[in-house]
């Protein structure tokens, strides 16, 4: 079995999961760059590259899942999340090995 079936259930709970990551994703860019700016740990701006790459495969992820059947883009998704939620690893040990 590849992946979950093409329903509309899961087509919509992928395209759900998609948004939530992009919108985590940017905004944890974000804050990464706004905090490195005003608290002057430049150290936080590794963690706006990762995250932004983490944003890129999540929303390629979402792009296979809608491509057509044998196109799932789990692997990609799962890439995608382990970077967004791992920027914050990068930023804040950076920052603390710059510091």
């Amino acid at each position: 079995m590849d992946g979950l079936p093409p329903t509309s259930y899961n087509d919509t709970r992928v395209r759900i999961g998609v948004v939530f990551m992009i919108f985590i994703g940017v905004l944890m860019a974000a804050a990464y760059a706004l905090l490195a700016v005003r608290s002057d740990l430049p150290g936080l701006f590794a963690g706006v590259p990762v995250a932004l790459l983490g944003v890129v495969c999540v929303w390629v992820a979402g792009r296979r899942w809608n491509r057509g059947p044998g196109q799932r883009g789990g692997l990609w998704m799962l890439l995608g999340s382990v970077l967004v939620i791992g920027s914050l690893w990068a930023a804040f040990m950076t920052s603390d090995a710059l510091s």
